[in-house]
């Protein structure tokens, strides 16, 4: 049984089932020129993993951004362009 709560964190979606634009989590992150070096994040792909990382460097117009893997501390660089979604932890 859904809650109030539950209800109202579910993505609003279309008539196709498909989520509507305006309908992204409140901790997504759409401008990554709003992240500052040291914000943990968590980062989803198109391919459906998952997982969490601090922003290591992120440039001024916040088109691309390095990300240090956590635990193992790998960096990655993305593009805006990419296909993962960004989410303050």
């Amino acid at each position: 049984m859904d809650t109030q709560l539950e209800r109202s964190q579910k993505p609003r979606s279309t008539t196709s089932g498909v989520p509507a634009p305006d309908a992204a989590p409140a901790n997504e992150v759409r401008r990554w020129d709003e992240l500052e070096p040291g914000d943990l994040v968590q980062i989803h792909a198109e391919s459906g993993t998952i997982g969490r990382a601090v922003v290591d460097t992120i440039n001024d117009d916040g088109s691309m951004i390095w990300l240090r893997n956590e635990p193992i501390g790998h960096r990655s660089l993305h593009l805006q362009e990419d296909p993962i979604t960004i989410y303050r932890c």
